[in-house]
């Protein structure tokens, strides 16, 4: 008697599976394998072998390899019976499968969100999320894993973009902690790593890159139908959690999140990710694809672009709205000192202006704190008090609105994949057609670098003069300028600069040979308005004579006008053991005709007087 509700039970499950593949008996396995939504749902490559490394993220054990035995054991689950934890059925794990299964084939009893599974309506993003945004957040040489800028996805909950508490996706590889530098480099170039996504609120990515590392972010809001953000929310839920091969080059965050974005958007965001794929080029896929629908009269895929200023952005308003007088206190007022006598310096002041300058003094606090981390030695916690204590007794008032100057999003500069054609003339190799490409390139006095820095990778140059070499290759070239971002802050911040090159030597001793070199700098910098100027001394070994050089140089960066940019520099350079010194003066000019197309101007002075014109290509 014990046995007949179990058997019960067992032709029950026998009834409706016969129904459920009768219903469904003209069912094209085949195609539905095939269905470029399913593909993209289990991460399959072209290879149809999924890039998922977790076995829990199948049903079938050849389900990594195999698209169609995964989608069989998909359907064959959907009438399992229930388990005493409901959250381990099919249908709780894997939502979104059954989401498009739904649309094409028929399922009886379907709901999208089962009520018995408990945990996915506890997560209760469904009813929850108005739109989704796509996050561009600015390169930071601090990490050499965002150097090139971060990707993430947020799940907007309200109209207010900015919100903190929305959830946020993050993808990023699993670093052991203490790994020294090189192993991460190492690792992170051949798949040394794994990584994964998570889910985190806004609030702590918004603490890590505006407030901490002081980056900025650009919201690209996306106009999604309902159905796409269903569909792409249930997703969410199945991958969370699960691993894959992290590679730093091309299988990175913007890869990963430009996976999770083709599941809706039925065009591709990652197929040009074969040697290097950076977050900018995820971003630029989507405007592509975002205009040709507006140019077709369809639906547009970005409602706009927000842009989320730093922290540090936000303290240089907050000083520029103090007039002359009130800055003169606040750098008298932010000493080193504890027993400062907030008194005297709010005496006579307006409500408005001692809210202004407590208002400033806490923002520029906290600014010091975080910039001279790990060994932070500005003001103490009681003085922190004392001026918090301060601002709480002023009479309320309306939150103030900062002035700051958007920035575009590095989109709508130049994109960072150049090719060019030229003429160049350098000593004794006179003048020769100079071929040159970058495959990722961020220039001083390009039209998609930040305040002036530069981040070039693998540029290389070929001359043709009767028969083609190489003239030039800069592995990478790195230069960091950091400025003191208002007039009080004391801060000693070092601007540095990295180069690693091969160059075709034109010098009469060694003419015909290639001077491999390392070049490290470090020095001083300053802002003046839209320029920056200078002064770094370079260290640099050589694999031709002299082998060791030191080069003090001074330059100057400054914007001429909307679309043109100017960088010179003089140095002087050691020869001869240090017996003989050549002076060396570099004049770099870039014209920027539109974000494809630029002219470059070129001329050296080192020994012999080198010049190159450029047209280039921008991709």
């Amino acid at each position: 008697m014990k046995q007949a509700p179990l058997q019960g039970l067992i032709i029950l499950f026998i009834l409706l599976s016969l129904s459920f593949v009768h219903a469904n008996e003209n069912i094209d396995i085949n195609r539905l394998a095939e269905n470029p939504t399913w593909l993209k749902l289990l991460h399959y490559n072209q290879e149809h072998e999924s890039e998922i490394l977790d076995h829990t993220f199948f049903l079938s054990e050849d389900g990594k390899k195999d698209p169609k035995k995964e989608l069989q054991a998909l359907i064959e689950s959907y009438q399992v019976p229930w388990s005493k934890d409901p959250n381990l059925h099919p249908r709780c794990r894997f939502p979104a499968r059954y989401y498009w299964l739904s649309q094409n084939i028929q399922l009886s009893n379907y709901e999208v969100v089962p009520s018995k599974c408990t945990k996915l309506n506890n997560w209760a993003l469904f009813n929850k999320v108005k739109s989704i945004s796509l996050l561009l957040v600015s390169g930071y040489l601090g990490n050499p894993a965002s150097t090139f800028g971060h990707a993430l996805l947020k799940l907007n909950s309200s109209e207010v973009e900015d919100n903190l508490f929305d959830l946020s996706i993050n993808y990023g590889a699993l670093i052991p902690e203490n790994e020294p530098t090189w192993r991460y480099v190492l690792n992170g170039l051949t798949g040394g790593y794994v990584a994964g996504y998570s889910d985190r609120y806004f609030y702590n990515q918004d603490m890590t890159y505006t407030h901490t590392e002081f980056r900025d972010i650009w919201n690209y809001h996306l106009q999604l139908t309902q159905k796409e953000k269903t569909l792409l929310i249930l997703h969410l839920w199945e991958i969370a959690g699960k691993k894959s091969q992290y590679y730093f080059l091309t299988k990175n965050c913007a890869y990963a999140i430009g996976k999770l974005l083709e599941v809706v958007i039925d065009k591709p965001l990652t197929d040009s990710a074969n040697f290097w794929y950076a977050p900018v080029e995820l971003f630029s896929h989507l405007e592509e694809i975002h205009f040709q629908r507006v140019l077709h009269g369809y639906t547009p895929l970005i409602l706009n672009i927000q842009y989320i200023p730093s922290s540090q952005r936000f303290l240089v308003a907050q000083y520029n709205m103090l007039d002359e007088e009130m800055k003169s206190v606040a750098k008298d007022l932010l000493q080193e000192k504890n027993d400062i006598d907030l008194k005297k310096f709010l005496m006579g002041k307006t409500s408005l202006q001692k809210q202004q300058l407590l208002d400033f003094a806490l923002a520029y606090q906290q600014y010091r704190y975080i910039k001279e981390q790990p060994n932070p030695t500005f003001l103490t916690l009681s003085l922190k008090n004392k001026i918090l204590l301060e601002r709480l007794q002023l009479p309320p008032s309306k939150p103030t609105r900062y002035q700051i100057k958007e920035l575009l999003s590095p989109t709508k500069g130049q994109k960072p994949l150049v090719f060019s054609i030229g003429i160049e003339n350098r000593g004794l190799l006179e003048e020769y057609i100079v071929f040159n490409t970058i495959i990722f390139s961020q220039e001083s006095t390009g039209k998609n670098s930040l305040d002036g820095d530069e981040l070039t990778f693998f540029d290389i140059s070929l001359g043709v003069n009767r028969k083609i070499f190489l003239d030039q290759i800069d592995y990478v070239r790195i230069r960091k300028l950091t400025t003191n971002t208002i007039s009080i802050d004391t801060t000693e911040k070092w601007s540095w600069n990295l180069k690693l090159s091969t160059i075709k030597d034109e010098r009469k001793e060694h003419f015909g040979k290639y001077d491999h070199s390392i070049i490290f700098g470090t020095g001083k910098a300053m802002s003046f308005s839209e320029s920056k100027g200078y002064a770094i001394l370079d260290f640099s070994t050589h694999t031709l004579y002299p082998y060791f050089r030191i080069k003090p140089k001074l330059g100057f960066i400054t914007e001429l006008n909307s679309q043109s940019k100017i960088l010179i520099s003089y140095g002087i350079e050691n020869f001869n053991d240090f017996k003989k010194y050549e002076h060396s003066i570099n004049m770099n000019y870039q014209y920027v005709v539109s974000p494809s197309l630029s002219f470059l101007v070129k001329y050296q002075y080192k020994n012999s007087h080198q010049g190159t014109i450029q047209l280039r290509t921008h991709w």
